[in-house]
């Protein structure tokens, strides 16, 4: 019978391993820390190995002089040998053990230490050290080998020789019934036949042991796919024998889910090759008991519930039944069974109410490690309606404690979101020091769960986290100060208090070495906080802003003026009118171009007598002048759109003119009027043809 074929060259595998090994090493030293491609660059030596330990319990390497060995075979002379020979040298590496359970993040720390190629030293700790500092247990170096071949990773004072020889046997067979999914169905096939000879060479026993863990790690479609074509290849002589094997199998399935998808298969299997149903419908009715017994068994505790009689083991019964219903994806009947129980809470008897608070909260428990979005926002939402309740409230802390402990900042946001102005009780818990701690270093852990936190802190909305957001919103990762930037804007009065004290502090305001302008620190921080008092919509900080209205530092007196066009008022076009006249030709165009956009015509005056066609902020006039309209607004640009005023006696026109003239003929034909349009022909008919070509007027004052 042919079962497995586990034929693989060692040597040709080995020199592989040596070899990817060696150029994942090196590759590792264009990546930083949490790079994504390390991951992938180190698939290929990690499938390798796991290649090897189908057949090795473990894989020992060791170097003496210029050559290296893989358990026991002389790999040939190449540049991967003599590479990974020169670095363990530089560690005083002799031997090297990998055993079965290595991971991929084990993986990763050894090959990372090993690139870095630093001599041990009494500032660096030697590897096989630093190994066992990490916790790496997968990875030995410079270890005794003998006894790692023997039984890896397990100590020797832990088991007897007998159990020893169980676990390794138990290991081999798993790694082999996931390897060939083919040897079960097999099995399956001839009924678990005592007589069966398989291969590799251990008792049926110790197989039927391993099945159950073997089943819920291997994938149900490659099961399926096994199955199938064991199935279609015997269609002829098929009997109930053969599927009572398959039942069998069904049966140590330990995940229900896995288990019915296993059955809908092999029932359109069975019909699409016009099976009799009596040889098959006992094989496909496993599921739906199991999902019977399972609501009968709910409705039985959920009535037990009520008596004052309730047996402990009773309540014990309700995580494993959450768990089932969890497993089964019997959410619509999850969900009547948490109204029932919500109901009890709210409305039922004493002993009732009681007994529904600890199913609720082993409920709450259960989500927390095993999350279920489903049943979760429809247990919040039936929470949360109720909030005032005392134990509803009650519950809803302990579920905010369950996502902290958790980090589940995803479900946390969700309660915020659904509890915003109610239950300050969780406000308060969240408000706490070492809550606020943890919240506000796991968002610079988790960037990229920004929203999440963006409504949890907004939901809190204290001068503590306030504070807190204070120190992040000059962080250098964007994600972050956008969070801190965010929930300060909508902080509104306790923000603007906060920023005004940093506004005013001098440390705040370090300066660099011509005296003039601030250092690169000081310059975010009062960049953010006028950019933040420009989004809020309750400045009261006058007095602070004018003080330094007159700032040495350009860009500071520069976005001064952006932060009083954004906050708008009388106060600010009265300051904004002062800045226009600033010694910065960038801080005047930047002040002319906001009193454009929150002056009035009594500014357009103000803004005329500051044209020169010639001057830099001749274009910014035009526009802030544009942008204010009216008459007033007509009139200026009527005066000034002649040939002889802003073109003169040239024949080209330059770029600055062109930009001007085509700005006020935007502007005059937005104005319905006979005189504009009359105008506008006049200052065509002016052009000549070399200046029409270079203004293309025609795009323009045609309609």
């Amino acid at each position: 019978m042919p079962i497995l074929d586990l034929k693989i060259n060692l040597k040709e595998l080995s020199e592989s391993i040596l070899r990817e090994l060696y150029l994942a090493e090196k590759k590792l030293s264009f990546y930083t820390k949490n790079h994504p491609a390390i991951e992938r660059t180190l698939e290929k030596p990690f499938s390798y190995l796991n290649t090897y330990f189908q057949i090795k319990s473990s894989l020992v390497i060791r170097v003496e002089g210029k050559k290296i060995w893989v358990c026991g075979i002389l790999v040939s002379d190449s540049i991967a040998t003599r590479a990974l020979i020169s670095d363990f040298s530089v560690f005083n590496i002799q031997n090297l053990v990998v055993l079965p359970q290595v991971t991929i993040s084990e993986l990763y720390t050894f090959l990372n230490r090993l690139q870095e190629r630093i001599a041990p030293n009494k500032f660096n700790l030697d590897l096989a050290k630093y190994l066992k500092e990490q916790n790496v247990k997968a990875i030995l170096v410079n270890s005794n080998v003998g006894p790692e071949l023997n039984f890896p990773a397990v100590d020797s004072e832990d088991f007897s020789e007998p159990e020893k020889d169980k676990y390794q046997a138990e290991r081999i067979i798993k790694k082999v019934l996931k390897s060939h999914p083919d040897l079960m169905a097999e099995m399956a096939w001839h009924s678990f036949n005592q007589t069966l000879k398989l291969s590799p060479d251990f008792r049926l026993e110790a197989y039927l042991r391993v099945l159950p863990t073997a089943l819920n790690e291997l994938e149900e479609q490659i099961l399926f796919g096994s199955l199938s074509r064991k199935i279609e290849a015997n269609l002829k002589t098929i009997s109930e024998q053969n599927l009572r094997g398959f039942k069998m199998l069904l049966k140590m399935f330990l995940d229900p889910t896995k288990k019915e998808h296993l059955i809908n298969r092999l029932k359109s299997l069975f019909f699409a090759l016009n099976l009799p149903s009596p040889i098959f419908e006992s094989v496909l009715d496993e599921t739906s008991k199991i999902k019977v017994r399972v609501y009968e068994q709910s409705e039985e505790l959920l009535e037990s519930l009520k008596s004052a009689k309730i047996e402990k083991n009773q309540l014990k019964e309700w995580p494993e039944l959450f768990h089932k219903f969890i497993r089964l994806r019997q959410s619509e009947k999850l969900k009547s069974l948490i109204l029932a129980l919500v109901s009890g809470l709210v409305s039922g008897p004493g002993i009732f109410r009681q007994n529904c608070y600890i199913v609720l909260q082993n409920l709450i428990e259960i989500l927390s490690t095993s999350p279920d979005e489903d049943v979760s926002y429809h247990l919040k939402d039936l929470l949360t309606t109720k909030a005032e309740k005392e134990e509803i409230s009650q519950l809803l802390l302990y579920w905010t404690q369950k996502c902290l402990q958790t980090r589940d900042y995803s479900g946390l946001a969700e309660l915020a979101e659904k509890l915003e102005n109610k239950t300050p009780e969780i406000r308060n818990y969240l408000n706490q020091a070492v809550n606020l701690n943890q919240i506000t270093e796991d968002l610079k852990k988790f960037p990229h769960q920004k929203w999440a936190f963006k409504r949890i802190l907004k939901f809190i909305g204290s001068v503590e986290m306030a504070q807190k957001l204070m120190g992040l919103f000059i962080h250098p990762d964007r994600n972050i100060r956008q969070v801190s930037l965010s929930v300060l804007t909508e902080l509104g009065p306790i923000s603007e208090r906060l920023f005004a004290r940093m506004f005013v502090d001098e440390k705040n305001w370090q300066r660099n070495s011509d005296r003039i302008t601030l250092t690169t620190s000081s310059w975010y921080k009062i960049r953010n906080i006028l950019h933040l008092w420009g989004r809020i919509n309750c400045f009261d900080s006058w007095e602070i802003l004018e003080q330094k209205i007159s700032d040495t530092d350009p860009k500071v007196r520069r976005e001064i003026a952006k932060t009083l066009e954004k906050i708008s008022g009388e106060r600010s076009i009265v300051l904004l009118s002062l800045v226009i006249n600033d010694k910065s030709v960038q801080v005047r165009k930047t002040a002319i171009l906001g009193l454009g956009l929150i002056g009035t015509s009594k500014e357009i005056p103000l803004l005329k007598a500051l044209f020169q066609k010639d001057t830099p902020w001749a274009l910014a006039v035009v526009y802030a002048i544009k942008n204010i309209g009216g008459e007033e607004a007509k009139k200026f640009f009527l005066e000034i759109l002649d040939k002889e005023k802003i073109v003169g006696k040239s024949l080209i026109i330059r770029e600055s003119d062109k930009k001007i003239i085509r700005t006020i003929i935007k502007a005059l034909r937005q104005m319905p009027d006979p005189q504009v349009q009359q105008k506008l022909q006049q200052f065509q008919n002016s052009l000549t043809k070399t200046q029409k070509i270079f203004l293309n007027p025609k795009s323009l004052i045609s309609n």
